[in-house]
This record gives C-alpha cells, sequence and structure tokens, in this order.
C-alpha cells in the first residue's frame, strides 16, 4: 500500500533519475533513495553527497525483474509508475518503455498513473512507437509489428535476461490511447504551465491530469483546464521545504471547479501561510506535511478523483 494519498501502490521498473526544474529542489524520492534504494539494487549510485543533502547522480537503470509485478496481482489496482524515476528519463531506453506499456496494456484489471516532467520526451517516444517496425524493435526478441506501425504485438517468451521480459506467453495489442493509461505532467509554477501543459496536451491518454506540486507560486491554469481531467495540487513537505500560500492552492480549486474538472488536494506542506512568509497559519493540528485535512480550512478539504469515459 502506497503512502501516497491519490494511488493504491507503486511500481518502479526503473530507478534513478536527475535533476530538470526548481519543483526537484526538495525531491522526496532522494531521501528514499538515501535511506536504502541502492541497496536493494547493487551496482546502482543513484546518490551523490552535496551541502545540500543526496542528489541524484543522473545514473539511471531499468529494472526488468520488476516488470511482472502488476501481472502478478488480479484485484484491480491503480498504479502510480515511477514514483522513484521518470518513465520518459532520455537515459530509458525506448524499447524498455515500450516493454512497459506492454505491461499496462496487458493488464487491464488496473489504471496506471505515469507522472513526467519531460512531456517532450513522451512527445518524441509517441512518435517513434507509431512509426517502428519489427527490424526496428524485434531485435530484443520480444516484439512483433503490424505494417502499418500503428499497434504493436508483443509476445514474450520466457527471457528475461535478455532485458525486456514480461511474462510467459503474453500477447497484446496496443492501440493509443490505452483506457487505462492516465498520464500527466508536474507542474510546480507558471513558467512550467506554460512549457510543459501544451505538450501533454498532445499526448494520447484517456486521462490527462497536472500534478501542481510542490505548488511554488500562483498559477493560473484557466486555459487547459477545458482539456485537463483531473489537477493535483498541494504545498511542499520535507526539511528545507518552501512556504506554500493556501491563497494559491485555493486559486487552483477555484479554477478547476470552474472548469468543472476534479482536484484532489494533497497536502498544505510543511509551511502553510496565509498573507506571507512571516504570517504562518497555526499547525495546531497539523501533521509534518499538512497533510492532516481536518485541520485545514473547509474549503479546501477537496479530494476528487476523475472518472474515465468507459
Amino acid at each position: 500500500m502506497s503512502s501516497i494519498e491519490w494511488t493504491d501502490e507503486t511500481w518502479n521498473p526503473v530507478v534513478g533519475c536527475s535533476r530538470v526544474s526548481p519543483g526537484c529542489e526538495h525531491c522526496y524520492a532522494e531521501g528514499v533513495a538515501h535511506r536504502g534504494l541502492s541497496k536493494r539494487h547493487k551496482g546502482l549510485t543513484v546518490l551523490r553527497s552535496g551541502g545540500k543533502g543526496p542528489r541524484w547522480t543522473g545514473e539511471v537503470r531499468t529494472v526488468p525483474e520488476a516488470l511482472d509485478k502488476p501481472l502478478r496481482r488480479r484485484k484491480p489496482t491503480t498504479y502510480f509508475v515511477n514514483s522513484m524515476s521518470d518513465l520518459f528519463h532520455p537515459k530509458v531506453p525506448r524499447e524498455f518503455v515500450a516493454a512497459c506499456f506492454g505491461v499496462m496494456a496487458g493488464a487491464p484489471q488496473h489504471t496506471f498513473q505515469v507522472l513526467t516532467k519531460r512531456p517532450e520526451e513522451a512527445r518524441e517516444w509517441f512518435a517513434w512507437i507509431k512509426g517502428q517496425r519489427e527490424d526496428d524493435v524485434g531485435r530484443a526478441g520480444a516484439w512483433a509489428w503490424d505494417r502499418s506501425g500503428a499497434s504493436l504485438h508483443c509476445r514474450v517468451e520466457a527471457t528475461r535476461q535478455a532485458g525486456w521480459s514480461i511474462a510467459n506467453g503474453l500477447r497484446i495489442q496496443l492501440s493509443w490511447p490505452l483506457p487505462n493509461v492516465w498520464i500527466g505532467v508536474s507542474v510546480e509554477d507558471q513558467r512550467r504551465a506554460d512549457d510543459r501543459i501544451p505538450v501533454l496536451l498532445e499526448l494520447p491518454a484517456a486521462v490527462r491530469f497536472l500534478s501542481v506540486e510542490p505548488l511554488l507560486e500562483s498559477v493560473n491554469l484557466t486555459p487547459w483546464l477545458p482539456s485537463l481531467d483531473w489537477v493535483i495540487v498541494g504545498g511542499e513537505s520535507g526539511p528545507g521545504a518552501r512556504p506554500c500560500s493556501v491563497a494559491w492552492l485555493r486559486e487552483v480549486v477555484d479554477q478547476c471547479h470552474a472548469a468543472d474538472v476534479p482536484v484532489f488536494v494533497k497536502q498544505l506542506g510543511a509551511k502553510p501561510i496565509s498573507r506571507s512568509e512571516a504570517d504562518f497559519l497555526a499547525t495546531a493540528g497539523l501533521d509534518a506535511k499538512g497533510g492532516n485535512w481536518e485541520a485545514w480550512p473547509e474549503d479546501l478539504r477537496v479530494r476528487e478523483m476523475p472518472e474515465p469515459e468507459p
């Protein structure tokens, strides 16, 4: 069971990452990695020491043995894909991303939430996958393509050692968008909203969503909300957390409600403020990340989920 409020489980077929924007400054995954990830994946040096704590080295490793995790679970489950990395990190081989999507297609009972800070890489991957043929991807021994390049057939033998094993005898067909795959982008400020959301809207997804966390300033999402299906919003937690104004959170909630888009307020953050950095909210009843919603202003106690079309 995941501690992330908006999902059931995490699935990490990739580990390791690198920083790309201000939202990465206090990356929670670096802290998780520091507490033992490299021990579970021997030979992977994902962190380096620094004056501000552990940092990603930029090394990324695929974990083929983790690929079949969702296939071994029959109970319908919502999976957050790669909480410890970014599926569209440029160092993740495109064939391995295809293997991950093959698993998602092969487990239609589950819902998969793919969140990225690299929507341009995602756009390039979808363009690449559309144009592939058997000779291009078939070298892994697991993939076959129809002549149009529009669909993928996955015939996986017991070849885990070769790299992209999923499950014996699995045969699936991909067509876009996959009905059980949600794709979202992280947005921490207006610049990242302006840069990432338009690219997200180009990607094929059953649900397109935003993770507006950590929210670092006031953001206007109104231009894109008619084309979005869900918004998560929250302040920053952890050591060195930056302040988050309750007014910024309220703006996001109000924008979503005006556009009839479900919104999920995850947390107020470790340093919620009402007017200025000198005017912190009373912390009575709040936990270390501002996640105890019974202590929140009543209008922010909103945790809505999208309802994908059948």
